[in-house]
């Protein structure tokens, strides 16, 4: 069974150690999140993709949580 996932716009922001994934704007609940992007020493953009919605509770069976981690470019649009 495929899934579809709304897109969710993310910026990169370096940590201490490591990159995360800003979503600005969830499309299942309208927060911000973060995800992790790895090492810095790593490529961050490989982590890109479908990604668990957890901040909707459990999911039933059959049931799409998740969302499309996309990068937001620099100049504003998705990537």
């Amino acid at each position: 069974m495929d899934k579809t996932y709304p897109p969710a716009p993310a910026i990169l922001k370096p940590s201490r150690g490591c990159y995360l994934w800003i979503v600005l704007r969830c499309p299942l609940c309208g927060k911000q999140h973060q995800h992790g992007g790895g090492q810095l020493t790593g490529d961050p953009r490989r982590l890109l993709g479908p990604r668990a919605g957890h901040c909707m509770g459990p999911q039933r069976l059959g049931e799409s949580r998740g969302y499309m981690l996309v990068e937001v470019a620099a100049q504003g649009g998705v990537r």
